[in-house]
């Protein structure tokens, strides 16, 4: 996983991916198929608490299985 040093320094860049990891183990079973994921963070992902992070990822994850579907 790679964060940009726009997100913040090394200490912030370590947070958002010790989190994004967190939520992909503890929710890989939501994953119906194998996938590759690709996260593009932005600096706001800093100001983002637990439920709003998780929200956005089922968000996500939901986006990616509506255009897997309807191809």
């Amino acid at each position: 996983m790679v964060v940009s040093k726009k997100v913040g320094p090394a200490v912030a860049r370590n947070r958002v991916k010790r989190r994004i990891r967190d939520l992909f183990r503890r929710n890989k079973g939501v994953l119906a198929e194998p996938m590759d994921l690709i996260f593009v963070t932005r600096k706001e992902i800093l100001d983002l608490g637990p439920p709003e992070l998780r929200a956005g990822y089922f968000q996500a994850l939901e986006s990616i299985k509506k255009k897997r579907t309807s191809s």
